[in-house]
């Protein structure tokens, strides 16, 4: 790594100062931590599977009836089991891209259908936490582009699914499309909870959970926007908010 800093006198620049920093053991650390987590994450995506499985049909009393508690029990455990799968998803999505075998395969189609695919499958989630929900379709047709539907639809499901998370009750969630010019536009409104002004810088970051979407919602990885951030980019496209 290379540090400058430039020496000033009486407001002339007078020569500056070059540091020269070997990184290569913290690069070499960076790397086995990734690869750890990659190996970690393949290794528990089949026992979480099998807890999956045998969850599943045991609350939906396939095996014998359940009494209310067991078959409460049995559904706090099913659904557990799902967000740790979420969780390894996650952690496998972000070391492969750290690692650059997040591979891509681009064709050229209409991602009006994706987008709407996308929202009618959270719009379930959204109803139970009694959100007005809605995907409104362009007014004109929109151009097809080249994408990875499985990729792109990804970041759209965590960008969404972020703002049905954190909308309060009775609040708004709007996805819509657009063009201008040479741009197309995904754009999610929401009435959420917001980003509290020294957090916005580090919101795309890897592990960063805003304080306030902490308190309210416990649960979370902090990669859903760094995921969607890097396949954004990949599509020579950029995210952001306000």
């Amino acid at each position: 790594a290379l540090i400058v800093a430039p020496i000033v006198v009486s407001q002339e620049l007078q020569g500056a100062v070059m540091l020269f920093r070997d990184i290569t053991q913290e690069k070499d650390v960076d790397r086995a931590k990734t690869e750890f987590v990659s190996l970690a994450s393949h290794q528990l995506r089949t026992p979480i599977a099998g807890i999956k499985w045998s969850t599943d049909i045991l609350r939906k009393e396939e095996r014998g009836t359940l009494n209310p508690d067991q078959k409460d029990l049995m559904e706090k455990t099913f659904h557990a089991a799902e967000h740790m799968a979420e969780l390894v998803n996650d952690l496998l999505d972000a070391s492969r891209i750290e690692e650059g075998r997040y591979g891509y395969s681009f064709k050229t189609d209409a991602v009006v259908p994706l987008v709407e695919k996308i929202a009618q499958n959270l719009k379930p989630n959204a109803q139970s936490r009694a959100l007005n929900y809605a995907f409104e379709p362009p007014a004109e047709s929109l151009p097809p582009i080249g994408f990875d539907a499985d990729k792109l639809g990804l970041a759209i499901q965590n960008v969404i699914d972020n703002a049905i998370k954190y909308t309060l009750p009775r609040g708004t969630v709007r996805i819509k499309l657009r063009q201008e010019k040479s741009s197309l536009f995904i754009i999610v409104e929401d009435t959420g909870i917001g980003i509290p002004e020294r957090n916005k810088k580090f919101i795309f970051n890897k592990f960063f959970r805003g304080e306030n979407a902490v308190r309210h919602q416990t649960e979370g990885s902090g990669l859903g926007l760094y995921i969607a951030k890097s396949i954004v980019e990949k599509h020579n496209g950029a995210i952001s908010f306000e």
